[in-house]
């Protein structure tokens, strides 16, 4: 990785876990 842009990348990167998190809670939510 180019450590570089690393602040933009791990930004993006902890937007997108996020976003993963928040559907997968969701989405177990539904389930329950």
């Amino acid at each position: 990785m180019c450590f570089a842009h690393g602040g933009g990348l791990i930004k993006a990167a902890a937007d997108i876990h996020t976003r993963i998190n928040s559907t997968t809670t969701d989405t177990a939510k539904q389930a329950a």
